[in-house]
């Protein structure tokens, strides 16, 4: 629930992997003094104590960036070296950002066309490679889609082509 103190718990969590990912996860790419900076700059946003230490609140919103992190970073270490290791994290983690809430979806369908366009522009991963990652995406959107036609979920929003249908007074 919301007020569980679980949620502090979580959110210290996120936090920590937001910092592994910045200090030990750049390491390589950027200098010290720059991945220390990120590092202070990330654990000294508001918005992260106030949800780790005051409020109790369950929101996705820094799950879906840490994976959004996560699979930008493994696919910026794809590029110069495409091989299967990185690129099946960086899957891995668009898909769970895919899992994590709507959003998510959006950041899927992004990072899969930057996949796409590297590995078009890059060397060739081997079909096996890419069949994994067709099957983790899969396994990752699929459940919820059908449990939404099976249950008739529907969105606080509906989509029409229709602009006068959007105008309508409700």
């Amino acid at each position: 629930g919301d007020t569980d103190i679980l949620m502090r718990g979580w959110w210290a969590l996120l936090a920590g992997a937001a910092a592994a990912g910045i200090y030990w996860g750049l390491a390589g790419l950027t200098g010290r003094v720059a991945r220390i900076s990120g590092l202070i700059l990330v654990l000294t946003l508001p918005g992260l104590y106030t949800h780790s230490a005051d409020y109790f609140a369950g929101y996705a919103d820094l799950p879906l960036t840490i994976f959004f992190f996560y699979a930008a970073l493994f696919l910026y270490r794809l590029i110069p070296h495409p091989t299967p290791g990185p690129f099946h994290v960086a899957v891995l983690f668009l898909s769970l950002a895919a899992f994590t809430k709507n959003e998510g979806l959006v950041i899927l369908i992004g990072g899969s066309v930057i996949l796409g366009g590297s590995i078009a522009i890059g060397r060739p991963l081997p079909r096996r490679t890419l069949a994994c990652a067709v099957l983790l995406i899969g396994l990752s959107v699929l459940p919820w889609q059908v449990e939404r036609r099976v249950l008739n979920i529907t969105g606080d929003l509906t989509p029409t082509w229709d602009p006068l249908t959007r105008l309508a007074p409700t």
